[in-house]
């Protein structure tokens, strides 16, 4: 990838950040010098790339449509990234449900994103100095949502043209119900936040796990974790069939397991860290990944807007990319930290301890068969808890294949400039 792909998003950030350096002149910002000259540099490399752009876009201006936008309605608000997905189907709105608007060929004016609150991540850095808007060059409307279900309904809608974050569970469901809805590129990953635990008196680790079989494991039957589980156990070769599949949400299955009920759990978030007080895990959190076992959050939009606004996308992906930067540079925390919190609405420590256990991959990273490489991990993971859900009963059917679910066209941009 070329150091260049990136300059735009950090170039603005950079100057967003010198106009609040300079309003605020008692309160000096210790940064990476190093890199904060590297940045002043791309940025003065892309002022000849930018008005090139700007002359061929007065010559041909591009015709966009607009969505409408209706009244927000209030969201149910609830705590977790991850869910049970039993009855996610009832929660989805697949377009065909609903008479399809039809949108005026018209320059769009306001963006309208949704994002989660307490889930602090770079991007909402960039959001908090205006980096987003400057970039575009339009309003930026953002919108707290609870849910991802409730991402995928408002985008059906056209109320949201960008979800950041939505778990890939209900994109998921949203795609294979009929919803034209594509990826655009991995917000976070965050693989440490959802495993199997072996209770630590079996004396099972990675070393000897064929030892599983005839045990009995506690597992979310239809979740991401579901998923995860069979890959682990496809790995180390041992059979599901001769296994105890107990279905067991999270938080009873880790109390299961502190019994002694149990001898296996798989769950996330809370549940797990109280799992690990009386087990180990197989595989690490970087390993899962390696293998493709994936758990991750995704940007979406509908396929209509990145088709007729691909110029505003990749610059709203431009800044995403570059904040993701600043932060796995390691230079800028102290800088953006404070911002993040206040935007999560989460003191600086809980943000910080947070965002320790997230990932966020790279540009050249994300077009790798790491992710969202054609035939790569990304789309073989969408197929494998699709084809979950439908074994569960959660959705009806899987699309053959989720290769028109990611668009990378975006990333591609930046990688290419």
């Amino acid at each position: 990838m070329k150091n260049g792909g990136l300059a735009l998003g950090l170039a603005t950030i950079l100057m967003m950040k010198n106009r609040l350096e300079q309003n605020e002149p008692t309160k000096p910002i210790e940064i990476n010098r190093d890199l904060d000259n590297n940045l002043q540099e791309r940025n003065l490399q892309h002022r000849n790339l930018l008005r090139r752009r700007k002359e061929k876009l007065r010559k041909k201006p591009p015709v966009k449509k607009i969505y409408p936008k209706k009244e927000e309605s209030t969201q149910n608000r609830t705590s977790g990234k991850l869910f049970n997905s039993s009855n996610i189907i009832n929660q989805s709105v697949p377009p065909e449900s609903k008479p399809k608007k039809k949108s005026k060929s018209t320059t769009l004016d306001e963006l309208n994103v949704a994002y989660f609150e307490e889930w602090p991540m770079p991007f909402e850095y960039a959001k908090q100095i205006g980096a987003y808007e400057e970039a575009v060059g339009m309003k930026v409307n953002w919108k707290a949502f609870g849910t991802g279900t409730a991402m995928s309904a408002a985008m059906a809608s056209g109320d949201i043209h960008i979800s950041v974050s939505q778990g890939v569970p209900p994109f998921i469901v949203a795609a294979s119900t009929g919803q034209d809805i594509q990826i655009v590129d991995v917000a976070v990953s965050y693989p440490d936040n959802d495993n199997c635990v072996v209770a630590s008196g079996l004396e099972i680790d990675a070393s000897n796990a064929s030892e599983l079989a005839g045990k009995k494991v506690a597992v979310p039957l239809g979740t991401a974790a579901h998923f995860g589980f069979l890959k682990q156990m496809a790995h180390f070769g041992v059979s599901v069939d001769s296994m105890q599949v107990v279905d067991m949400a999270p938080p009873e299955g880790s109390a299961a397991l502190a019994q002694g009920s149990i001898d296996m759990f798989c769950g996330w978030g809370g549940s797990l860290r109280r799992a690990l007080e009386h087990g180990n895990i197989l595989l690490t959190g970087a390993e899962k990944t390696a293998l493709g076992i994936l758990v991750w959050d995704v940007t979406s939009v509908p396929a209509g807007f990145a088709d007729e606004n691909a110029e505003v996308l990749q610059k709203f992906l431009g800044v995403t990319a570059a904040a993701n930067a600043m932060w796995n540079s390691g230079g800028f925390h102290s800088l953006m930290i404070p911002h993040i919190a206040k935007d999560a609405g989460m003191d600086e420590a809980a943000t910080a301890e947070t965002m320790s256990t997230f990932v966020f991959p790279s540009v050249s990273n994300q077009l790798s068969n790491n992710w969202l490489k054609k035939k790569g991990n990304g789309q073989a993971s969408l197929k494998g808890i699709a084809d979950v859900f439908v074994n569960a009963g959660n959705i009806p059917s899987a699309r053959g294949s989720y290769a028109n679910a990611i668009n990378t066209d975006g990333l591609e941009g930046l990688a290419d400039q």
